[in-house]
């Protein structure tokens, strides 16, 4: 478990972060969704308090540090905060938008797992973006059809 501190979701993620347990960790997309990054917020600290995970939060970190205030545990539990500050819109081409936006969250969440900082990463925004961006970040699986 993450130590509390006075700025517990100042920065970004760091060896403290990854060294911390060996709970699974999972970059979560704080942009898409209905009512995000609120409800994204509130899932991810629901998973970190009940299924033994620790969470990094991708987004915008005013906005998640807000939200984030509004849990009085948040500062105690396995979490942290990603600077991603740019959003893939639903209505947006997935590929115009990753080479546009170098810092979306989606993609930062998935360049997590490629870096071995989260074991996984998750999104409720634009599906196409998502697999875009696991595909860029990670590439195929060995033995993967090919076109």
């Amino acid at each position: 478990m993450v130590a509390p501190s006075t700025a517990p979701f100042a920065a970004r993620l760091g060896s403290t972060w990854r060294a911390s347990s060996s709970r699974p960790r999972v970059a979560v997309d704080t942009t898409g969704g209905d009512f995000a990054p609120r409800n994204v917020v509130d899932g991810a600290l629901e998973a970190v308090r009940y299924a033994e995970v620790g969470v990094a939060l991708v987004g915008a970190p005013g906005l998640l540090i807000t939200e984030l205030e509004r849990h009085p545990d948040a500062g105690s539990l396995d979490v942290g905060v990603v600077a991603a500050p740019e959003a893939v819109a639903m209505d947006e081409p997935p590929t115009a938008v990753l080479r546009r936006k170098p810092a979306v969250a989606v993609r930062v969440a998935a360049e997590l797992v490629a870096d071995g900082e989260a074991g996984g990463f998750f999104s409720a925004g634009n599906i196409g973006a998502m697999v875009l961006a696991a595909h860029t970040a990670l590439g195929r699986l060995p033995g993967d059809c090919e076109d």
